[in-house]
């Protein structure tokens, strides 16, 4: 019978749901938007790094060279405005252009988020100054945060222009640590609110601090340690490195400076050694809504390296044969972990009376005297006596929540890989928060001059009518469809039972689409959460419009030719700073053809999506069908959800760039001896 009642109920089509006499192109977006929304946050297969989704794609040693730098880009421009309650156009951007020996002409796509009358696709040319960049990068600690409305062109000019100044000199001159070390001090600064929102998420992610985790699963498991040694690259030979790890009571081998024995007796100070970063971090950023001051983004700078140094070691592996993986999973999946982590942020809060307690009294000093003061005769074990505005990484947090949003690379439900385990997931989260120095570095190292560097800026802003009606009839004549097939094969307690799960499970479906608010105001609460999920992501919009240029249909957009953009055959090589949601890997593979669209793989999970303009019926008719088919077997079928993972840092091989690395950190033990932790 149940077989036979599964069968029945898999005929309904999604024509049946959606049942028109005239059907046109904004109808199947609008059903694609809905559809996507009922399956937010659900994993559909398997996570595809870079080279799997490129498999049958040559790419030249060029090609690779450009999805890199594209890429790092995405990330450089990945910033939101410090007093911003909301997500920023710039928090999901995609990066696409032709850069070639002499010169760049680069785009970058927006996730529109600001209300439009009409739809309509925008380009325009960036602001890029190679001079103003040089002045930037000079005075970086003095410059102020651009104004909330101005801050997606403000900040996507300042960071064109930084590039353009870089990339004008010969890859010696851009080597130079001063240079290097501002444009990162520039980038901590600018993405300070991001870099603490991500932060913030690893509380959530893990009910609490996932390092102290460990540490309370160490202490009822010390045998578990067996003696070994944990290997930093050499780069970590920094005396602020070395004093850290001394502060803890890490020691090297003799005449082995980058070996550092680990055993069941010093488990617990490697561990309070790896979060001491995290916590510099945010003593030193502080309040995300003041500028931190020179000293403050200094130390926040130091620390990333230390956690970068830590990264860049064998300590995950070392901590793979322990068995803590289970605490940490545990940890993860714990139903209640949102509310242990409220607990854990007022826990922290309330031991960290030495950090308000210095933050109240630096509002009576001068930043730019006690700066100097520490530059010229503080001792290292005195650095925090200076501190301005320093809290703890749970008592920031809870003062100035972060902006979480369901669809932005800060997702708190995010978890790991198909093919990691839970420490690995956690030292990969950890690397996001070194992302803006990574990034630094490799476009720092890319070879040759470019004499020229154009930008443009493409926003797409989506406008498709949206009425109560629109959400409910489809989802009620798939409620009496289904109701209908059970009556058909089910009676008694098994009719009873099965429309139980059924009707559990369509509720879920409502709730996703605000359905069960649909009394209140007139539905007001239902239409305005879809509507705020009108957005088109910013890499469907790059390959809609490279799409529609090759078939000849859109030659130029406001007067901007697209072959300056765009090649009518080849590859479209697209820079993201994460991996791309299952609707535009789809909407890729749907677009194979002459052009073929190159993206850092897909985590595979569906997200709030509406198909850009340009896209075919045909395209969108098989799409639909496909989320369709998806809902459907959710609610018919059960069966174990997996939630979505967003959070994976640009590929690539960063050994190649240890050199530039040492050169930021050569001289700054000697310029930041005050700044040593």
């Amino acid at each position: 019978m149940l077989a036979r009642a599964n069968a029945k109920i898999m005929t309904i089509s999604v024509e049946d749901v959606f049942e028109r006499e005239i059907q046109t192109l904004d109808d199947l977006r609008r059903d694609i938007l809905l559809l996507t929304i009922a399956n937010a946050d659900y994993r559909i297969g398997e996570t595809h790094h870079f080279k799997s989704t490129m498999k049958g794609v040559s790419l030249s040693s060029d090609e690779h060279a450009k999805y890199a730098v594209l890429g790092h880009i995405s990330t450089l421009l990945g910033a939101r405005h410090p007093q911003a309650h909301g997500p920023s156009a710039l928090d999901c951007n995609a990066v696409s252009g032709r850069i070639d020996p002499h010169g760049a002409t680069i785009v970058c796509s927006l996730a529109e988020t600001s209300p439009s009358e009409n739809a309509e696709t925008v380009v325009r040319r960036a602001v890029v100054n190679a001079d103003e960049g040089k002045r930037v990068l000079e005075d970086w600690s003095t410059i102020e945060d651009p104004s909330e409305d101005q801050f997606v062109d403000v900040h996507v000019s300042q960071v064109a222009s930084i590039l353009a100044h870089a990339w004008r000199l010969d890859r010696s001159q851009r080597m130079k640590g001063e240079l290097l070390r501002n444009f990162q001090l520039f980038m901590i600064r600018r993405a300070r609110s991001k870099i603490l929102a991500r932060l913030d998420n690893m509380i959530n992610l893990w009910g609490g601090c996932p390092i102290e985790i460990m540490q309370d699963w160490y202490k009822t498991h010390p045998d578990v340690v067996q003696a070994s040694t944990v290997r930093f690259p050499r780069l970590a030979r920094t005396a602020s490195f070395a004093t850290l790890l001394t502060e803890h009571s890490l020691q090297p081998l003799p005449n082995r400076p980058d070996d550092y024995p680990i055993s069941s007796t010093n488990i617990q100070s490697w561990l309070e050694a790896l979060k001491d970063p995290l916590t510099r971090i945010v003593e030193a950023l502080g309040d995300t809504t003041v500028p931190p001051s020179v000293q403050q983004t200094k130390l926040a700078h130091m620390a990333s390296y230390h956690l970068f140094f830590f990264l860049r070691s064998n300590l995950c592996q070392v901590l793979q044969k322990h068995g803590v993986v289970e605490a940490l999973m545990d940890a993860y999946g714990d139903h209640d972990k949102e509310a242990k982590a409220l607990k854990a942020k007022k826990a922290w809060k309330a031991t960290q009376g030495f950090e308000i307690e210095t933050f109240q009294h630096a509002q009576n000093v001068d930043t730019e005297e006690a700066v100097r003061e520490a530059e010229t005769v503080m001792e290292a074990e005195n650095v925090d006596e200076a501190g301005q505005g320093w809290m703890s990484l749970e008592d920031s947090i809870d003062r100035e929540p972060a902006y979480i949003d369901e669809d932005l690379d800060d997702d708190a439900s995010s978890q790991p890989e198909e093919d990691e385990d839970a420490v690995q997931h956690l030292f990969r989260y950890l690397q996001t928060i070194t992302a803006w120095n990574t990034a630094v570095v490799s476009l720092m190292s890319t070879r040759g001059v470019l004499s020229e560097l154009n930008v443009f800026i493409l926003k797409t802003f989506p406008r498709i009518d949206v009425t109560l009606a629109d959400i409910e009839k489809p989802i009620s004549r798939y409620e009496a469809l289904l109701r209908e097939g059970l009556r058909a094969n089910y009676e008694g307690a098994a009719y009873g039972e099965r429309l139980g799960a059924i009707t559990a499970r369509m509720n879920d479906v409502k709730r996703r689409l605000r359905l069960n608010e649909k009394n209140v105001q007139q539905g007001q609460g239902t239409l305005t959460w879809v509507r705020d999920r009108f957005r088109v992501h910013a890499e469907a919009a790059l390959m809609s419009l490279a799409w529609s240029y090759s078939e000849g249909a859109t030659q130029a957009v406001d007067g901007v030719d697209l072959d300056t953009l765009f090649p009518q055959e080849g590859s479209v090589i697209i820079g993201v700073s994460k991996k791309c949601c299952w609707c535009c890997h789809a909407l890729r593979q749907s677009l194979e053809g002459h052009l073929s669209f190159v993206l850092p793989g897909t985590h595979a999970v569906i997200l709030p999506w509406l198909p850009p303009p340009g896209v075919r019926e045909s395209v969108l008719v098989k799409m639909r069908e496909a989320l369709f088919g998806i809902l459907h077997a959710r609610v018919c079928k059960p069966g174990s959800d997996h939630p979505c993972n967003p959070l994976s840092p640009v590929d690539d091989d960063e050994s190649s760039e240890d050199v530039i690395h040492s050169v930021i950190l050569r001289d700054l033990d000697a310029q930041d001896a005050s700044l040593s932790i």
